[in-house]
């Protein structure tokens, strides 16, 4: 039998939670899975053991109220830091798939901002510039929840950054460029 990851138990755990079943989280579903975990009487949010100041609070991650919560912020707020001893690969990969699956869907306006960022079209742009092209494209696909919060697209961008705070574009898009293998073995032959 094979035992869950943190990453895998959270996800098990949204679902469950999740009565309506439309894949995220109303304010009022997640007060009630929070009031039925053992030990939630310890956690404290500003002070206090108000749970729906706490989830107003997730509510906002993605830098708006929708009185929504999509599993990405469940797995946000739920994974604060790696304690010692437990592995968070799982929801690690998770996450990263979730951000090169939108790079990817998105490639040809990541492009575009980019460019759009880069009047000398040199191929580098400054990581402050690529996030403001990565919350340009969140904010104007979203419905009633962004895909990422500010932190995480700051995150995303200064992790690309080089030590003059600036990175390779190109290089970022070619990676999202996807070959077909096989295909390309059967004609060869």
């Amino acid at each position: 039998r094979m035992s869950l990851t943190p990453g895998q138990s959270l996800q098990r755990q949204f679902i469950s939670g999740d009565d309506s079943g439309d894949g995220l989280l109303q304010l009022d579903e997640l007060v009630e899975y929070l009031e039925g975990l053992p030990g939630i009487e310890t956690v404290m949010h500003k002070g206090t053991q108000d749970l729906r100041s706490l989830v107003e609070a997730l509510d906002e991650l993605s830098g708006s109220r929708t009185g929504q919560v999509n599993l990405f912020s469940f797995m946000e707020a739920f994974m604060v830091e790696h304690a010692p001893g437990q592995d968070f690969e799982v929801a690690e990969q998770f996450m990263g798939e979730h951000v090169a699956s939108f790079l990817y869907r998105h490639r040809h306006a990541v492009c575009c901002g980019c460019n759009q960022a880069d009047p000398e079209l040199s191929g580098r742009i400054r990581a402050t510039a690529f996030a403001e092209v990565l919350r340009g494209i969140d904010v104007s696909l979203a419905r009633n929840r962004r895909t990422f919060s500010d932190l995480q697209i700051e995150s995303l961008a200064d992790s690309l950054g080089e030590e003059d705070g600036s990175f390779n574009y190109f290089e970022l898009l070619q990676a999202l460029t996807v070959h077909d293998c096989e295909r390309q073995t059967s004609s060869a032959t």
